[in-house]
């Protein structure tokens, strides 16, 4: 069915909102009136209208959209399900790998132990791709709910460090700040943040090196950056390195990923009500930085 625009009009089709055909009145072929002030649609695109509306076409739209706005919904409640199905057999394997290792502590079989933490490296891995999956879940279905407390942060910043220092004793550490300070945020979310900022950097810098911490406050916030002196990243890699699943280097198979972690760590600043930014040269490294408004208690 085709109708004439005597308006010269458009209509506005979005995924997330309704459109109206405008005028309120358009004209056929045979001069009848027809009234569209009550048809609505969701679709993708913006159109726009010089001479003809095919009614047929926008309603093929619509249904094309509602087919795969069920997939879409489907897909997601499958990913919520997988991932929290995944966490209780992870956990009882780390349990079991746990005390397979102090066992062979004991014994003082190197072998043995060196496939056991193997194992855990492994699983470790595992663990973090189901907390982003469900992390993932929980930015589609609006946000990630966040537990805000007040906390020391320069003792966060330490254990993140000295943790980092136990498993990657060649790298050097270092961490400066201009402040001991308290602040009200979701402690374990800024902590995600943070751990993925040093293991990008360790990651990363392939021949080692320093990683600097600096932490500095002013009146109004906190900025935390983390610098490495590592392979760095393209200039036209800079803009995207926030976004889902993008990877600065995919096929270098040196280094493993899924794209989701800087995106995830973008969303929980954002969310903050902070900012979060890169400064990288290709060879020469990196520094990724975030900040955080200093905020009154809920």
């Amino acid at each position: 069915m085709l109708l004439r625009n005597t308006d010269t009009s458009f209509i506005n089709i979005n995924y997330a909102e309704n459109f109206t055909l405008k005028p309120s009145t358009m004209e056929n072929k045979n001069s009848k009136t027809f009234s569209a002030d009550k048809f609505t649609a969701k679709a993708a695109h913006v159109i726009s209208l010089d001479d003809y509306v095919d009614i047929d076409n926008l309603i093929n739209l619509q249904q094309k959209y509602d087919a795969n706005y069920q997939l879409l919904k489907k897909q997601e409640e499958l990913l919520s399900i997988t991932s929290h199905e995944l966490k209780t057999p992870i956990t009882t394997i780390m349990l079991f790998l746990s005390l397979l290792e102090k066992l062979t502590e004991k014994e003082e079989n190197p072998r043995v132990l060196e496939l056991v933490q193997k194992t855990e490296t492994q699983v470790n891995r595992l663990v973090k791709l189901v907390n982003n999956l469900q992390d993932m879940t929980a930015l589609q279905n609006g946000k990630i709910e966040l537990r805000k407390e007040i906390f020391n942060f320069s003792a966060l910043v330490k254990s993140c460090a000295d943790t980092f220092r136990l498993q990657n004793p060649e790298f050097e550490l270092i961490i400066e700040e201009n402040t001991i300070i308290d602040i009200y945020a979701d402690s374990l979310r800024i902590e995600q943040v943070l751990i993925n900022f040093i293991s990008n950097a360790i990651k990363y810098s392939p021949h080692a090196g320093r990683i600097l911490i600096y932490v500095e406050s002013t009146l109004d916030l906190l900025k935390v950056s983390v610098t490495d002196s590592g392979i760095g990243m393209p200039e036209a890699a800079l803009p995207h390195v926030f976004d889902c699943y993008f990877r600065a280097y995919p096929d270098d198979n040196r280094f493993k990923g899924n794209g989701l972690g800087l995106y995830i760590s973008k969303e929980i600043i954002v969310q903050h009500e902070g900012e979060i930014g890169v400064i990288s040269q290709e060879n020469k490294g990196s520094t990724f930085w975030f900040t955080l408004p200093f905020q009154k208690m809920d």
